[in-house]
């Protein structure tokens, strides 16, 4: 898609790049109101009285992905009493909500990565802390990528108290409908011949999500989300932005024609935006297992190795705490001994 300059009726900012002095939350609540506040506002309001305005007219809005570093992005103002978005949308009903929620993603895989291999995505998602638009709590989602779009297996959520069966005590197939595991017994058969209850979690993801819906009667239709997360089980600190802006295509045809258009060619003005304010940041056709995959790679090189040999990983941690026991051993041994010949020598002195 080609970027076309800033329109003149977006307002001047003033924008800041924020260096080592500038906190994290800082600079989370001031980007997304340049991406969202912004962005939403005047192209909604360009959408309502300028029809001229029309390089996304009539294109279809595919989603979109962008990865920050969370030390090297330009922001501007401060949302922090940025609430509900209203749409000036004069022959629409489409509404603005605003709410955050914490995110734990976690991604099952086979020793040998089949999945990520195979481009497919074995995904279970708790959100911690639900905002009020929002009422699964837990999803359980098997993705192929191979698709256009990507075609998405959910999964009915269910705890049992009772234990009947191993797959009870697995700790992804636990929380699954038990009539629906065989579903996903049959599609993890297909591509490893593992058993499909040897999976287990490749990638932890915690992330404190900023969402903006866009809602149409209550239903949300689309989604700008501004997610800091966390990859939490590789070892090493890292933290990363991804901005997300989402069409949601399940739901396309509950749509007018009129409406459909509208939310396109929104979208589209949004993402054209943000390209032109920052042109030199990479795009993602989707974001998902493979490339927290590759970023988990690149902060830690040697996950993967641990991920295929665990007891690389298992006896390495006993050297380190074995190192550190006999070290301090050493140090409390040491400090012993020393005050053992002093108390001797001042004994000596004491006779003499």
């Amino acid at each position: 898609m080609a970027v076309s300059p800033a329109p003149p009726w977006l307002p001047m900012i003033r924008v800041y790049l924020l260096y080592r002095d500038a906190t994290l939350s800082f600079a989370l609540r001031s980007l997304c109101l340049v991406v969202v506040y912004t962005a939403i506002i005047t192209t909604a309001s360009a959408l309502a009285e300028d029809s001229s305005l029309d390089p996304c007219d009539n294109q279809d809005f595919d989603n979109v992905y962008y990865l920050f570093d969370k030390n090297n992005f330009i922001v501007a103002g401060d949302f922090s009493q940025l609430n509900d978005l209203s749409f000036p949308f004069e022959r629409t009903n489409f509404k603005g909500l605003m709410g955050q929620r914490d995110r734990t993603t976690t991604f099952y895989d086979f020793d040998d990565l089949e999945l990520h291999n195979a481009n497919k995505e074995l995904v279970y998602i708790l959100d911690n802390n639900l905002p009020d638009y929002r009422v699964e709590k837990e999803q359980i989602s098997y993705i192929d990528k191979l698709t256009t779009p990507e075609n998405i297996q959910r999964f009915e959520v269910k705890k049992y108290n009772k234990k009947v069966s191993p797959l009870d005590k697995h700790p992804l197939f636990s929380r699954i409908k038990r009539k629906e595991r065989s579903i996903l017994i049959d599609q993890l058969s297909a591509i490893s011949k593992d058993p499909p209850d040897s999976i287990s979690e490749s990638l932890k993801i915690k992330s404190v999500e900023k969402v903006h819906l866009i809602t149409l009667f209550g239903i949300p239709h689309a989604a700008i989300t501004l997610s800091k997360f966390t990859i939490s089980n590789i070892g090493v600190p890292n933290t990363s932005l991804l901005l997300k802006i989402d069409i949601f295509h399940d739901r396309l045809d509950e749509l007018k024609k009129y409406e459909k258009k509208y939310l396109n060619t929104l979208l589209c003005r949004i993402d054209e935006n943000f390209r032109s304010r920052f042109p030199n940041i990479e795009s993602y056709s989707w974001f998902g297992y493979v490339e927290y995959n590759k970023l988990a790679n690149i902060f830690q090189p040697s996950h993967a190795l641990f991920r295929q040999y665990p007891e690389i990983y298992s006896i390495g941690q006993i050297i380190c705490l074995s190192f550190i026991g006999f070290l301090l051993i050493y140090l409390i041994l040491g400090r012993y001994s020393r005050q053992a010949s002093f108390r001797k020598v001042s004994k000596m002195n004491h006779h003499q």
